[in-house]
């Protein structure tokens, strides 16, 4: 939130915050040109007026990550390259390895 000054009154306003660095934040919601905010919280600060995002503003911004594509086939594709390519080296692959177990084995000539 941002302490927002507005004339004589002062208010709690909460902001929508997008990128930020060192020195600069941009405001995605909450702040209209020329609002006037306080760096520092003015006294009386916990009894001042709370103003919130509204719910359904707040959950357009909510951050919403892009879904992994389901790809079996081209995980099965991949290890059949991988197994290809062990046993070209002559590792033979044995199944039912995995974590603590070895799968491979070097055969010897």
């Amino acid at each position: 939130f941002v302490y927002l000054r507005s004339g004589k009154q002062t208010v709690r306003r909460e902001v929508i915050r997008g990128p930020a660095n060192d020195n600069f934040t941009i405001v995605e919601f909450g702040l209209e040109p020329g609002d006037r905010i306080m760096f520092l919280a003015p006294d009386g600060a916990d009894l001042l007026a709370f103003e919130a995002v509204p719910a359904e503003v707040r959950e357009q911004y909510r951050f919403k990550p892009e879904p992994i594509p389901d790809t079996p086939a081209a995980d099965e594709a991949s290890k059949d390259d991988i197994v290809k390519s062990l046993e070209r080296q002559g590792i033979r692959v044995q199944p039912g390895g995995g974590p603590g177990g070895s799968n491979r084995q070097r055969q010897r000539p």
